[in-house]
């Protein structure tokens, strides 16, 4: 006797995860997003996982938890307009989104050759400006060669993932000048600080305290 239909129907995996499926099932119930802090706690040279603080309200009636950080998270709340709780908190998250952004750089670009196309078009790009410029005399000058195959990639990816900030700030967040510049250069510069252990080294005493 064949095995009825019901029982051999392929399955089709759910792609969201819980958490996403809880946020939405709340914007359905009339919640929106309250707050946001993502939270990543210094201890020592070592930062903890990055974790995420919700808040959603409706009325009177608040429902508050928090959750690991995940892309698909991230991605859901810039979606639903959650804005960090502070303009340093909301630089904090999106210099992280940057970081996982270029885990995702081409593999033949390399990352230390990645790393010198980075700092050479921040330099090139924000170089007049007083607060990269003090972030760019903490990084050891890296002069990528030019002349090389992958040189106008890697500077197409850099401001590919500085152009997805932008967007998410301006389009998805809805942030407005002054606070939208300030935020995204701050964002860019909470990235270099963690791709070039900039803090560490302060506490180190490899460069002066700020």
């Amino acid at each position: 006797m064949p095995i009825p239909g019901r029982y051999t129907k392929k399955l089709q995996p759910d792609p969201t995860h819980p958490i996403v499926r809880k946020c939405q099932r709340l914007t359905e119930e009339g919640f929106t997003v309250k707050s946001i802090h993502f939270d990543r706690t210094r201890n020592g040279l070592m930062l903890s996982a990055p974790r995420f603080y919700l808040s959603f309200e409706k009325g009177d009636s608040t429902q508050e938890f928090d959750h690991e950080w995940r892309l698909d998270l991230e991605t859901w709340l810039h979606e639903h307009q959650g804005v960090a709780d502070s303009p340093q908190n909301e630089c904090e998250r999106l210099g992280y989104y940057l970081t996982c952004l270029f885990q995702n750089a081409p593999y033949d670009l390399g990352e230390g050759y990645l790393s010198a196309v980075l700092v050479e078009t921040v330099r090139e790009r924000f170089g007049h400006r007083p607060d990269m410029q003090e972030t760019l005399r903490c990084i050891a000058k890296l002069l990528p060669s030019m002349q090389s195959a992958h040189y106008q990639q890697g500077v197409d990816f850099v401001d590919s993932c500085f152009a997805q900030v932008a967007a998410i700030l301006s389009e998805k967040l809805r942030y407005h000048d002054p606070q939208l510049e300030d935020i995204f250069f701050g964002s860019i510069r909470a990235f270099l600080d963690e791709r070039f252990s900039i803090t560490n080294q302060r506490l180190l005493g490899f460069l002066p305290r700020e």
